[in-house]
């Protein structure tokens, strides 16, 4: 087994569903209960139900377990680890999330479930990037607002909205919608390690700090290779048939 075969198994097994519209989630083999441990088929029972997802154990027209049909279909045990798997109607779309909080816990590192900036959302990357408030606010201070709140709205996950957003923006307002994808991470990462809350122009004027400094550095780094490719030019050359040059040290 190749160490990227080893590396995707390993992290298949540390994902899990967070239920949504529950219509893309296999009832069986999936990690979508609250202990992560899939059901596994184990009776001609089960086998009778093996194309059941999710949404098939809940309720119709509400966010809620459907208690009969789970104490019917399965044992004490199985019934209650479904039982005791929360759902959260703010949530709209089936999603693969990380579960590694377990482990970092174990080593002492405070871990949340909804974002720290509004806490009323789970944390991906969607919400952090683009639906949150505070990023909206972010964004409000760009040129290029319009384009990034109509992708935000749409059903897509972060990597489709990032990608269709670079579409539609010119190369200097890519650089610049990189700059604040990355500042907004970094106050992302400074609430929830600091304790520190980055206004939302500070995080916006970080951006656009950052950016001008890559391009001093960029501009620096092309005149610098003119200059050597000058001194290039100016080396020592032969001299003409018929003629002597003297190289003298000033």
């Amino acid at each position: 087994m190749t160490n990227l075969h080893r590396e995707t198994c390993g992290a298949l097994e540390v994902n899990r569903w967070r239920i949504g519209n529950r219509t893309n989630i296999s009832l069986w083999n999936e990690n979508w209960l609250a202990n992560v441990l899939p059901l596994e088929a184990v009776n001609n029972n089960d086998v009778y139900y093996a194309d059941f997802f999710v949404s098939d154990i809940m309720e119709v027209n509400s966010k809620e377990w459907n208690t009969n049909i789970v104490l019917s279909l399965f044992d004490q045990t199985y019934a209650a680890r479904i039982l005791d798997t929360p759902l959260y109607p703010p949530i709209k779309d089936d999603k693969r999330i990380w579960h590694g909080e377990s482990r970092l816990r174990a080593i002492g590192v405070k871990c949340l479930t909804d974002y720290a900036f509004c806490h009323v959302e789970e944390e991906d990357s969607k919400h952090v990037f683009f639906t949150c408030p505070s990023s909206q606010i972010v964004w409000s201070m760009s040129v290029f607002f319009q384009v990034v709140h109509s992708a935000a709205n749409s059903e897509d996950d972060a990597k489709t909205i990032i990608f269709h957003i670079l579409k539609q923006l010119s190369k200097n307002d890519v650089a610049m919608f990189a700059c604040i994808l990355w500042s907004i991470w970094k106050q992302r990462n400074n609430q929830i390690w600091n304790n520190v809350t980055d206004a939302q122009s500070f995080v916006f004027s970080r951006a656009a700090t950052m950016l001008q400094d890559w391009r001093a550095v960029c501009a620096a780094a092309t005149t610098s290779s003119q200059v050597a490719q000058a001194e290039v030019q100016r080396t020592w050359r032969k001299s003409m048939a018929g003629r002597v040059k003297c190289n003298v040290d000033a």
